[in-house]
């Protein structure tokens, strides 16, 4: 079977066919009826297998989020058994245990900063961060309308449009 470029090269071929009578259009009328048969034909099978590869890519989506929760309980899961343990030598005052293959400390680590009222916090202890973006919008709105911006440039999109 041809392949979908193959076909829209027979198309164009026909296109460019010379006609120099009445039996040459009727033939070329014929010949574009028959590729353009073909190349709706192939397309269909290019679309089918669209259609399966997003059912898979979905199926995949789906898989990888229940991954991702699985990976997330147990993560959740190893930060509650460590701090069980931690909880606990530290109610038996215990400072370091051996466990059989595990040594098991508890460890001092450096102390973090809880904020308890941000709106009495001192000016100098505040930080402004600055997120500095092209206004896309705005840059559309002026080149759409004929302007210049300098360092942009409309291009133009196209997409397949299936239904």
């Amino acid at each position: 079977m041809a392949k979908l470029y193959e076909i829209a090269n027979d198309f164009q071929a026909v296109l460019d066919m010379d006609i120099e009578s009445a039996e040459d259009a009727e033939a070329m009328v014929s010949l574009l009826e028959e590729v353009q048969s073909r190349f709706e034909d192939k397309a269909e099978g290019v679309m089918k297998i669209v259609k399966m590869t997003e059912g898979e890519v979905s199926t995949f989506k789906q898989e990888e989020e229940r991954l991702y929760k699985a990976r997330k309980a147990k993560e959740k899961k190893v930060e509650w058994l460590k701090e069980y343990l931690r909880r606990n030598m530290q109610m038996t005052e215990t400072k370091v245990c051996q466990a059989g293959i595990f040594k098991l400390m508890r460890v001092n680590a450096k102390p973090s900063v809880l904020i308890s009222d941000e709106a009495i916090i001192p000016g100098d202890f505040i930080v402004r961060k600055e997120v500095v973006s092209p206004d896309k919008t705005r840059i559309f709105e002026v080149l759409s309308g004929g302007g210049e911006v300098p360092g942009a440039a409309l291009v133009p999109n196209e997409y397949l449009k299936v239904s």
